[in-house]
């Protein structure tokens, strides 16, 4: 009972925060409605990569044929509150973003509010998956406290169960018709799977481009899951490397610990089972986003994420996990795995146009409208993740988490214009000046195949192991939060040690400075056992012939007597 009272409890806190009518309005900008599609996307259950093919038209299409050499980028939205299912997000500027400008005594948005427009003009393929009627959980405005059970669809389906969706009748439709649990019309796949699967169908096997899957709210979750579902099937060998994500980005991500999954659970796209025993307090789905990262990490592909809302979005789930009483042991492990394994910018100048209504939303056209802008440095002269950031530079980036300083007169909407320092993703905070802080990185060049078994020691001038990282399948490895100090790197697969980068230094902690080591070692594949059996094997074939040659050679002598 007391559960129950402090779950309402959180449900109140968090409307109360965001405002009904604010989480309302976060759906409400720029959408296309029922009737800009047709009825027969809506009366049915309808999910999939929609692609923009003209500059002039904002409706996407299905029927598209992917060019197979060029860069893509597919973009999907979060959850549809309150009976917003009847609209999909159109990949443009929102008009609460236009008129919060407009609000605040600023300019007219100043470039090109068609975010897709850039994209098809520079050559890219440029889709958005859409999974509105199951990302809407009841299909009903006039419900007044949110369902958070969305986001268990993104990662198990139960064989349909969990999948229930929404339906419209007529394109005027304002209230939609949810299915009961048990519907034999509800999809026996979580999103991620059907997801994934749209992106191999589309892509196809001799995709040659580059890819890159972004995902807002809610979608940040599932862009997570759809990339980890595609690095699964590579590491089953279903699918080539040319097919998994070049670089994931999150856009204000809803990393939640509101829904908790009391049961054995199974992740659909991983065959991962998470065992739930008696006592225990449950599953979070933020447990499996971050799972997610780190599993993408490991193969080598940058993470980057966008954040406006901290509280609301990215870090709910400290408040909540210590309300509960999860202890404080999950949080910690939570927030490394989201911190160690992406590269973070805290839009925090947004907040000048208001809470969560509208710079949840902002947060979308903030990200796109960086591709008119030069990637700009911080304080401490790094690069400063944004949309034209290349992938190269934004993989040394791991780790690390920027906060934008807006000076007072200037709109925060346009990131050149900001200035940004580093801070501790764990606060969201600048560092304390006794706070280790500095950061190594480096690159190995692995001759042989690198299946994560190789790992980096960070070993201080007395010789002990302060810290280990996995090196991921592009070769690189990061070190964050490093106290002062002189250090050598070494490289081990297993116990063997395979090579040593000597002379890594981080100073001047105070300063929040960090230390990049770009140094390539060569770690030849060690064959020995793999050249022993193939020696066994050819005497064992010789012998073997020579077996028969003697058994032909004895039968052909009795003949002759």
């Amino acid at each position: 009972m007391k559960k129950k009272i402090l779950c309402v409890l959180i449900f109140t806190i968090i409307a109360a925060t965001v405002g009904i009518g604010g989480i309302a309005g976060t759906a409400s900008a720029y959408d296309l409605t029922i009737s800009d599609w047709g009825i027969e996307y809506f009366n049915k259950l309808d999910t999939g990569i929609y692609w923009y093919t003209d500059a002039d038209n904002d409706v996407p299409t299905s029927d598209y044929e992917v060019k197979k050499d060029k860069p893509t980028i597919v973009f999907t939205h979060g959850w549809k509150p309150q009976g917003q299912s009847n609209v999909r997000e159109g990949l443009s500027i929102k008009s609460s973003t236009v008129s919060a400008v407009a609000g605040k005594g600023f300019e007219e948005y100043k470039y090109d509010g068609e975010f897709y427009r850039y994209y098809l003009e520079k050559g890219y393929n440029v889709g958005v998956f859409y999974w509105n009627q199951l990302a809407d959980a009841e299909g009903n405005p006039d419900v007044l406290l949110p369902s958070f059970s969305v986001d268990s669809k993104i990662w198990i389906s139960e064989n349909g169960e969990n999948m229930s969706y929404i339906t419209y009748d007529s394109e005027d439709a304002t209230v939609g018709t949810k299915t009961d649990k048990n519907d034999p019309t509800n999809p026996k796949k979580s999103v991620a799977v059907l997801f994934g699967e749209s992106l191999v169908n589309a892509l196809g096997n001799d995709f040659g481009g580059t890819l890159q899957i972004a995902g807002h709210s809610m979608g940040g979750q599932l862009a997570l899951a759809v990339s980890e579902y595609l690095c699964v099937r590579y590491d089953k060998k279903e699918i080539g490397e040319n097919l998994l994500p070049d670089r994931v980005t999150l856009i204000d991500p809803y990393l939640n610990a509101i829904t908790l999954l009391k049961k054995t659970v199974t992740v659909d796209h991983t065959g991962k089972t998470y065992e739930y025993k008696k006592g225990d307090t449950g599953l979070y789905t933020v447990q499996l986003a971050a799972d997610a990262a780190e599993n993408i990490r490991k193969h080598g592909i940058p993470i980057e994420g966008y954040a406006v809302n901290v509280e609301l979005c990215v870090q709910n789930y400290k408040t909540i996990l210590s309300l509960t009483g999860s202890g404080q042991k999950l949080v910690e492990e939570i927030t490394d795995k989201l911190k160690k394994n992406c590269v973070w910018v805290f839009a925090d100048g947004l907040g000048l146009y208001g809470g969560f209504d509208p710079t949840h939303v902002m947060a979308v056209d903030w990200y796109f409208t960086t591709n008119n802008m030069t990637p700009v440095k911080s304080k401490e002269g790094l690069d400063v993740p944004c949309a034209t950031l290349e992938t190269e530079k934004l993989q040394s980036l791991i780790g690390l988490t920027f906060i934008q300083e807006t000076p007072k007169g200037i709109n925060p909407l346009y990131y050149d214009e900001s200035t940004y320092s580093l801070v501790d993703f764990g606060t969201m905070k600048a560092y304390e000046e006794t706070e280790p802080h500095g950061r190594i990185y480096g690159t190995v060049k692995v001759n042989g195949k690198n299946n994560g078994e190789l790992i980096a020691k960070l070993v201080n001038d007395k010789g002990e192991t302060v810290a280990e990282s996995v090196i991921d399948n592009a070769g690189y490895y990061y070190f964050i939060d490093v106290a002062d100090g002189e250090y050598t790197v070494k490289i081990y697969s297993g116990d063997n040690e395979k090579g040593t980068i000597e002379d890594v230094s981080v100073k001047g902690n105070a300063g929040i400075s960090v230390s990049v080591q770009e140094k390539e070692i060569s770690i030849t594949e060690d064959k020995t056992f793999e050249y022993i059996c193939i020696v066994l094997a050819v005497i064992v074939v010789i012998a073997f012939i020579c077996g028969g040659i003697a058994a032909i050679l004895k039968a052909v002598k009795k003949n002759d007597r």
